[in-house]
């Protein structure tokens, strides 16, 4: 048979009716099928592009393998064959025109290309679900029907080019592929110039040129031949979009564009709902034209005094109504379940107009990345794919960016990105910050960043990190400084500053600069947390388990009474708000566990089950029992005794400040503590409990007891003005003497007295360091790390390390220098993780967190208008 196949000539039961075009792979005709009486396109494959028995099979076969698609945006195929050596695939006959057609000089409206690129990226995703690849997308390959719908064409079925190929038109998106490549070349991506099979990424790639040709009219890659083409789409960045492309849809052909695949969407349906959730957008923002003011006449002054105090007496009613509407929000406000969740997920962030929400989520092999998805439902956006770990997505006042920390898996300083909402390139990076909210106006951000000393501080920059400030720097009472969150009127920043663990303050700062302002005052045992301001300016929103359990609060900010959002078991955690008053939150269920660990990697076993946290374990002397800090669910600390064999645990201490920190004397007969209530004070009980007594060392802030072998000695941390600093003390009470004139803290006697052991600081980056308790000389053993705890030899110190995924691990030290063994693999939850070994160097006990279940809800406080 021929190559040319005549009209009114019968193929197989096809009769040819009209010659509709030609393309690299043949000859498209349309035709009657005489067997199932239908109109269908014949596609008859040219003898140049298959040359060889096989070629032609191959085609047929992945004809084949696409006809299982069945989707309302692809090109049925519904029959294949060969005649005569002629191969031929019989498919859905669409009346219509290439969308290549239909692009007009500068693009298409920004609607058409959403609403093309949204069903062309499910026909993708449908595609890419059944194992089939396009590998040859282009707009030639996708025919928009009469009735407005985008049907993608010849899926499976890459161009074979035929090896006498010379220069291309790269103008124009008929240009083909370089020799002995599969697709055609402004639309294939680098990996695939470099050699490599087209797959489910580099549909997407040619999705992204898709989308840049139906926005601009033109193509994102150019050159006068192909050698040019390639190496433009290999080196170059795409060609600038034009400003009519709005950002969140330039983020979206940014990232389909990525030239690593790894950076790209990694899925369709991702596409999809990046270009749904902007469709959506369009339908129902509308916005009023921009009214040309006019000089006010002298007339109507007088009545704009009236409107003005009736104004003013509006603005009472609206405070009154604002209190109304928040004190009954918990009883009659509309709460929902947005997401449930079997992997943990961390710190939501609710777009402003409540349509998004972002957050963090982690999987079963601990990575963490960052995720956006309709609140309506659809699929998800999952804008991270990486080795690194992100935290704390917040959106933008305009919805249409996303800052986020990530923190390289390599190590380094963490740092802040803002990203488009729905994926693509950076728009700027902040190196050595993190933790990040932004200004009402959207042209600063206000975040923590590390100092020289490892101190944390409050700064405001620009977006682009320039024009940088500081405004509240961590000292040696709040050693922690985290969570701003701005003011509606953008003259205030909330702020937590914490002394350590869970514990949170939340203060006021000015955003131009000034004295900081605690805004209300808990007991002890209480901790404020995750301020977020309510849109009209009336609270602040946090957590908190003053109540008990922990839920979420508004302290309302003319000084009334608190108000409780939320009630239950809790935890109820990381709010966020919108800009009309939907509250998303996260419901955060954790166990927490008191483990032993055997120090030759044989085993471990779970001694307690805890639902509040569990911390800070030590061993008696005589190894039979770990002591250890427990949270109940009012908040408050206590020490807990726990047989090493297995047993019931029972509480020694109660004192009205809370007790944390325990450390056993040699002697085995009593314990020593610090109270968990500032100032803080150093304690003893009995090892069977009872009445502790309180020991004074002077008018310190003293913390973080350790007892020296014969039992005479306390080494002490106590916070001073400007830093901490490790004294040395009776351990009966009495006159404190200083140890190390530069900052230390946690100090540890050596099993035989002679040395002693500390941190640069009580974070994880101070680094470890040996002192003489002698004559006060010290020399520093790593650079990193803290919380360090002999080995029985004495000759080793364990650490603990904050990992670059915000993890913890457990490394060793030799105190000469020499090479240590690896320390028992223990796959820590966070960090703040103390850990002790049992004195015959064959167990190490530690805290850990085992995750339950992570829920986002939203409560909508508009429902009690």
């Amino acid at each position: 048979m021929s190559d040319t196949v005549m009209v009114g000539q019968t193929l197989g039961h096809f009769r040819i009716t009209a010659r509709l075009g030609s393309g690299g792979m043949g000859t498209v005709y349309r035709a009657h099928d005489e067997k199932l009486q239908r109109t269908v396109a014949i596609k008859v494959v040219g003898r140049e592009t298959s040359t060889t028995a096989d070629d032609r099979a191959k085609i047929v076969e992945e004809a084949r393998a696409s006809s299982a698609l069945n989707h309302p945006h692809i090109c049925t195929v519904y029959e294949t064959g060969e005649i005569e050596g002629q191969a031929y695939i019989a498919m859905e006959y669409v009346e219509g025109r290439p969308l290549s057609e239909l692009i007009p000089a500068h693009g298409l409206p920004l609607e058409a290309v959403i609403r093309y690129g949204a069903q062309i990226a499910d026909a993708l995703e449908h595609a890419h679900s059944h194992g089939v690849v396009h590998r040859d997308l282009k707009t030639p390959n996708v025919v928009v029907g009469t009735n407005g719908r985008a049907k993608v064409l010849d899926f499976g079925l890459a161009r074979r080019v035929p090896q006498n190929l010379t220069e291309a038109d790269t103008r124009s998106s008929d240009a083909v592929a370089a020799p002995g490549l599969a697709g055609t070349l402004p639309y294939m991506p680098p990996e695939v110039l470099l050699g490599e099979p087209g797959n489910e990424r580099s549909d997407i790639w040619a999705l992204g040129v898709t989308l840049f040709e139906m926005s601009t009219g033109e193509l994102p890659f150019k050159g006068r031949n192909d050698f040019e083409l390639t190496a433009g789409i290999l080196r170059s960045p795409p060609q600038a979009l034009p400003a009519h492309v709005p950002a969140m849809v330039r983020g979206v052909i940014q990232r389909c564009l990525a030239k690593d695949p790894a950076h790209r969407y990694q899925r369709a349906g991702e596409v999809r709902a990046a270009l749904e959730a902007i469709q959506s957008d369009i339908a129902i923002d509308v916005r009023p034209a921009r009214q040309v003011s006019r000089p006010v006449p002298w007339r109507w002054l007088a009545a704009a005094a009236v409107l003005m105090a009736c104004v003013v007496a509006g603005i009472v009613w609206s405070r009154r109504e604002r209190e109304s509407i928040w004190q009954n929000a918990a009883s009659r406000g509309h709460l929902t379940q947005a997401m449930p969740s079997d992997t943990p997920i961390y710190e939501p962030a609710i777009s402003p107009d409540g349509k998004m929400l972002s957050y963090v989520a982690e999987d079963a092999n601990g990575r963490v990345d960052l995720f956006v998805r309709q609140i309506a439902g659809g699929a998800l956006v999952k804008l991270t794919d990486d080795a690194a770990s992100e935290r704390g997505p917040r959106f933008s006042p305009d919805g249409d960016r996303i800052a986020f920390t990530r923190q390289s898996a390599e190590g380094g300083p963490p740092e802040l990105r803002i990203v488009p909402s729905l994926g693509g390139d950076p728009l700027a990076t902040i190196s050595g910050a993190g933790d990040a909210a932004w200004s009402p106006d959207g042209r600063q951000l206000a975040f923590m960043r590390r100092t020289a000393g490892s101190g944390i501080e409050l700064t405001i920059a620009s977006i682009d990190g320039s024009n940088a400030r500081g405004l509240l720097q961590s000292d040696s009472a709040y050693p922690f400084v985290r969570q701003p969150a701005w003011s509606p009127d953008g003259r205030d920043l909330a702020v937590v500053r914490g002394t350590g663990g869970i514990a949170g303050e939340i203060w006021s700062v000015p955003a131009s600069g000034g004295t900081p302002q605690r805004l209300f005052t808990d007991a002890p045992e209480v901790f404020a947390d995750s301020p977020v301001f309510t849109p009209d300016g009336f609270g602040l929103i946090h957590s908190s388990n003053r109540g008990g359990a922990t839920n979420l609060w508004i302290y309302p900010l003319n000084g009334g009474t608190m108000i409780r959002l939320t009630t239950g078991p809790g935890p109820d955690t990381d709010p966020t708000v919108t800009r009309t008053g939907q509250v998303a939150f996260v419901n955060s269920r954790w166990r927490n566990v008191l483990e032993l660990h055997a120090m030759d990697g044989n085993g471990s076993r779970t001694l307690v089950s805890h639902s509040p946290f569990l911390w800070g374990p030590a061993f008696s002397s005589d190894g039979t029992e770990i002591a250890v800090s427990r949270s109940e669910v009012d908040g408050s600390w206590h020490i807990w005794s726990v047989p090493v064999s297995g047993g019931t645990p029972r509480r020694l201490t109660a004192t009205e400040g809370g007790e944390v920190y325990p450390r056993y004397a040699p002697d085995g007969q009593s314990l020593f503590f610090h109270t968990w209530k500032t100032p803080r004070r150093i304690g003893r009980v009995g090892r069977q409990g009872g009445r502790a007594e309180l020991l004074s060392f002077g008018d310190g802030n003293d913390a973080f007891p350790d007892v020296s072998p014969d039992g005479r000695l306390l080494l002490i941390t106590r916070t001073e003005k400007d830093a901490e600093r490790l004294y040395v003390a009776p351990s009966s009470g009495g006159a404190a003497r200083l140890l190390t004139t530069t900052p230390g803290a946690l100090g540890r006697w050596s099993p035989d007295g002679r040395s002693v052991a500390f941190s640069g600081n009580r974070a994880y980056s101070g680094g470890i360091f040996v002192v003489s308790p002698e004559d006060g000389r010290s020399r520093r053993l790593t650079e990193s790390g803290g919380w360090p705890v002999w080995l029985p030899d004495g000759r080793r110190l364990a650490y603990l390390v904050a990992r670059p995924d915000g993890r913890q691990e457990i490394r060793s030290v030799s105190i000469d220098g020499t090479p240590v063994p690896a320390f028992v693999a223990i796959r820590f939850r966070g960090t703040n993780h103390p850990f002790a070994v049992s004195p015959d160097g064959k167990w190490a006990a530690t805290t850990n967190s085992v995750y339950v279940s992570d829920e986002i809800w939203l409560l909508d406080a508009s429902a009690v208008k």
